[in-house]
């Protein structure tokens, strides 16, 4: 990460509460910041993932502490910081989508787990630090025992239900989860 990048959590807090108030404030935010519609990201991953020998798909998903509408704000100011997050973070072809009511999903080529792991951490921290979330991310990657690029979608999936079982920060990866349920 560059060293803007790693500063970058910090700035975003009152730029992410500002914009996190009003939806259409968070749809020009999110198109800005390149976030994919699901099918556009799901389109978008079956070309890149075949062009990459090495990628990581990271699954986040958030829960507020509050109910109703300032839940939702909640939220939505989580999905700005967490869409900046990863164009600060990560190379220029990673990309983002809304996967599910709760959750986004980041394809990031060229980037093992353990490259992206501690980022993610953080992010977790900073998203329950600022918004008061709850925030939870399984990371898959490829190349995996004999799994296909194709797999790792489902893969991230175990990951993300691995990681809501932990401690905060509550990052899963799925190479974790093979180490601990399945001991040689």
């Amino acid at each position: 990460p560059s060293e803007a990048s790693k500063t970058g959590l910090a700035g975003l807090a009152s730029n992410a509460n500002e914009l996190g108030a009003n939806s259409d404030a968070f749809n020009a935010a999110g198109a800005m910041a390149k976030l994919l519609r699901h099918r556009d990201f799901l389109a978008r991953w079956a070309v890149e993932r075949e062009k990459s020998d090495v990628f990581s798909l990271a699954l986040l998903r958030v829960s507020p502490h509050l109910p109703g509408e300032q839940g939702a704000r909640a939220i939505n100011a989580a999905w700005v910081k967490a869409v900046h997050f990863c164009n600060d973070m990560f190379n220029p072809h990673a990309c983002a989508a809304r996967y599910g009511q709760h959750s986004l999903i980041y394809f990031i080529p060229n980037e093992t787990p353990q490259q992206i792991c501690e980022q993610f951490k953080l992010l977790c921290s900073e998203l329950e630090r600022t918004l008061g979330v709850d925030a939870a991310v399984g990371i898959a990657m490829y190349p995996f025992l004999n799994y296909r690029k194709s797999d790792v979608l489902d893969n991230c999936s175990k990951a993300l239900d691995y990681a809501m079982l932990l401690e905060k920060p509550k990052v899963g990866l799925v190479g974790e989860i093979l180490v601990k349920y399945h001991p040689t």
